[in-house]
């Protein structure tokens, strides 16, 4: 196992205020969401002096890159909004009855899924504003996660269908109704956290609030099987992100520590010594070779990770 040191670090002197969450786009585009969401362009492969735009939003706002990279959702406090990142111009908005919580595209970028911090939830069609599904939640989910089958994959506290947050509720295409439920059978005050699919294969990976990685076998059509645990952490896992090829993990927890693993679940490099919760890792995202990794402490460090065999 060795160690991984940060080869730049935005924000360093001040940070930027809390970050809530990190997201790379296919084209190298680094969204950090902060007061409403800063793009930084890792395209040409060299750390860029300063921001490329930002879009305004939400305290701590939710985000997400469309599948092409062309656009990005921007919790607003009141819904969410859509922006053209080559114009840097709002081309389309959408109101709930607070906060979007949570956003996720779907895969052919047809459909945005959000969740109010209420529990309102809509599944719309960004290029006309059509709502093609909507329900409420007695808790919002902690994160929703679309499939590459259509599936999508989010943990609210629901009374109909009962479901609960230590359980991940595996929705068919277009949430008409749950086909799977994952819940391991163990956990009943642990909540998921947080998810992350693999680009390559069937792996659905899942952190847990007691520091665990959970990995589950999601074939689409079949219920999840539960395969390796992953025990590292001390903490809440606040974020995943498989490299682009699909062969490493990287998980991010509240402790201050970030662990990579092989998708056989080895731990192949960390962060350094484990710090004090004040630098606790609030997300990961993974481009390339370059993983980004943000503290509590508003800062985003940056790091090579050596290719695995």
């Amino acid at each position: 196992m060795q160690t991984l040191s940060p080869f730049a670090i935005l924000y360093k002197e001040h940070g930027v205020g809390p970050i809530s969450h990190l997201a790379f786009s296919s084209q190298g585009l680094l969204a950090i969401g902060c007061r409403g969401v800063d793009i930084w362009d890792f395209s040409s492969e060299t750390v860029p002096d300063d921001s490329r735009v930002a879009f305004g939003g939400a305290y701590m706002a939710a985000l997400a890159f469309s599948p092409d990279g062309r656009h990005i959702a921007v919790g607003q406090e009141h819904g969410t909004a859509i922006f053209d990142i080559a114009t840097a111009t709002k081309i389309q908005e959408h109101r709930l009855d607070g906060e979007a919580d949570v956003l996720a595209w779907s895969p052919d970028g047809r459909y945005l899924a959000i969740c109010s911090e209420y529990g309102q939830y809509h599944v719309w069609m960004p290029e006309t504003g059509e709502v093609i599904q909507e329900r409420h939640f007695e808790l919002p989910p902690l994160f929703l996660l679309w499939l590459s089958d259509e599936h999508l994959a989010a943990n609210p506290f629901t009374l109909s269908p009962p479901c609960s947050m230590w359980q991940v509720q595996l929705w068919k295409a277009m949430q008409t109704e749950v086909e799977h439920l994952i819940d391991d059978g163990e956990r009943r005050c642990d909540d998921y956290t947080c998810a992350a699919m693999s680009p390559n294969s069937t792996t659905l990976a899942l952190g847990t609030t007691d520091g665990f990685v959970q990995l589950w076998q999601a074939a689409s059509g079949a219920a999840p099987q539960q395969g390796i645990v992953l025990s590292f952490h001390m903490n809440t896992v606040q974020g995943l992100a498989w490299s682009p090829d699909g062969t490493r993990l990287a998980s991010g927890a509240a402790d201050g520590h970030v662990a990579v693993w092989s998708e056989r679940g080895e731990l192949l490099f960390h962060t350094g010594s484990r710090r004090s919760g004040s630098l606790g890792i609030q997300d990961v995202a993974w481009w390339q070779d370059v993983l980004a990794v943000a503290d509590n402490a508003g800062r985003v460090a940056l790091y090579h990770v050596p290719a695995h065999e």
